[in-house]
C-alpha cells in the first residue's frame, strides 16, 4: 500500500492518508505492526521513556543509525546503538562510539557490544559539559555505516519549551512548508510544497507528482499535473493547528534540549510507537517551528518553514466541479 507520508503522523486526520497516496515510499510501521512488534517484544525505543536519555539518530546509506546516552549529562554513559532497517543476512559487527569536544578536547571512543538484532552498547566516559561531536559507526555485508550528531551536554529536560511550542504552533493563522523525503541517504529526493490555513485547510503539491487539497470534510486530489481532479467528500475532517502538532509528535518520549542560545532552540525526542527520532529547530523568541526533521525506517524527512501567518487563500481547485 503507497500512503502518505505524513498521514502515519497525523494518524488522527485520515483525510490527510487518502490525499497523500502519491509519495510511495513506506511509513513507519502502522499500527497493525507496531501491534506485532509489542507482542514479539518491546518496540526498540520503548525502553527511553521515563529515563534520563537524550537520543539522536542520522541515516547512513539504508539504514538508521539511533543512539542514546544514559544518563543525558557528562560522565560515565551507557550508549545504546539503535539500526534501523537491518536485514539477517547484513552482519552487522564492530559498532563504535566516538565523541570530541568542539574545543578539541582528546577524542574518546568506545567499542559497542551486541545487545540484540541491531542492537549494540558500551559506556563510555564524556569528561566535561559542552558541545559534543558524536559519531556512531557500524560494518555490515552492504558496507560500513556512520552517523554524526552534534549536542550539548547536560542535555536539560525539553518538556517546558515542547509545550510552548505546540501552543505557539496552535495561534498560528496559515503556514507554507517545503518537505524533501527520501527512502536512504543514497535515494531520490521527493520534493513538496505544503500550505495550511485556519481552520481547516490543507493543500500540497509534489515536484513533476501530483496535487492534493484539503477543506474540512472535503478532499480534492489528482495524480499529476495533467490528470484530471477527483473529488471525496464525507472522510474525518481536516483541521488545522487545531491538535494537529499534537497529534503529529506525540507520543513524545526522552524529550531534551540539544541547543538553546540567541540564534535557535533545538528539540530531540523519539516517538516510540513508531520507531522514530526527531529535531525541531525553534525560533528562541516566539517557539514557533522553522524546521523539523524526522528519522526513522524509509524515512528520511526534512521540512523547512517559510513562512507564517501571511495571507493564503486555499479553495477548491478549478475543474474539480466545484
Amino acid at each position: 500500500m503507497r500512503v502518505a507520508v505524513r498521514a502515519e503522523l497525523v494518524a488522527a486526520v485520515t483525510a490527510v492518508a487518502v490525499a497523500s497516496a502519491l509519495v510511495g515510499y513506506p511509513d513507519p510501521p502502522r499500527a497493525a505492526t507496531v501491534a506485532a512488534e509489542q507482542a514479539a517484544g518491546r518496540p526498540p525505543l520503548a525502553a527511553l521513556v521515563g529515563r534520563p536519555t537524550v537520543a539522536v539518530a542520522a541515516g547512513a546509506g539504508p539504514y538508521v543509525l539511533g543512539w542514546s546516552l544514559s544518563p543525558r549529562r557528562p560522565g560515565r554513559v551507557q550508549v545504546k546503538l539503535t539500526v534501523v532497517g537491518a536485514q539477517p543476512g547484513d552482519g552487522l559487527r564492530d559498532a563504535a562510539f566516538t565523541a570530541h569536544r568542539t574545543d578539541g578536547t582528546t577524542p574518546v571512543r568506545a567499542g559497542l557490544r551486541p545487545c540484540g538484532f541491531g542492537c549494540f552498547t558500551g559506556t563510555a566516559t564524556l569528561t566535561s559539559a559542552g558541545r559534543w561531536t558524536m559519531t556512531v559507526s557500524v560494518r555490515g555485508n552492504r558496507g560500513p555505516a556512520t552517523g554524526t550528531r552534534s549536542l550539548s551536554l547536560p542535555a536539560p529536560d525539553g518538556r517546558a519549551d515542547f509545550a510552548r511550542m505546540l501552543t505557539a504552533m496552535g495561534r498560528l493563522h496559515s503556514l507554507r512548508m517545503d518537505e524533501t523525503l527520501r527512502g536512504s541517504t543514497t535515494g531520490p529526493a521527493v520534493l513538496t510544497h505544503y500550505r495550511f490555513a485556519a481552520p481547516d485547510a490543507m493543500a500540497y503539491s509534489i515536484a513533476g507528482g501530483g496535487s492534493a487539497v484539503l477543506i474540512g470534510p472535503d478532499s480534492y486530489h489528482r495524480d499529476g499535473p495533467a490528470a484530471r481532479w477527483q473529488h471525496d467528500r464525507g472522510g474525518f475532517p481536516f483541521g488545522w493547528p487545531t491538535a494537529f502538532y499534537r497529534s503529529e509528535f506525540q507520543p513524545a518520549a526522552a524529550i531534551r534540549v540539544l541547543r538553546a542560545d540567541s540564534k535557535a532552540v533545538e528539540l530531540g525526542f523519539v516517538r516510540p510507537d513508531i520507531t522514530a527520532w526527531f529535531t525541531l529547530d525553534l525560533d528562541p523568541h516566539t517557539f514557533v517551528l522553522r524546521a523539523m526533521h524526522m528519522r526513522a525506517e524509509g524515512h528520511l524527512m526534512d521540512d523547512t518553514v517559510t513562512a507564517t501567518n501571511q495571507p493564503i487563500s486555499i479553495r477548491p481547485p478549478i475543474g474539480s466541479g466545484l
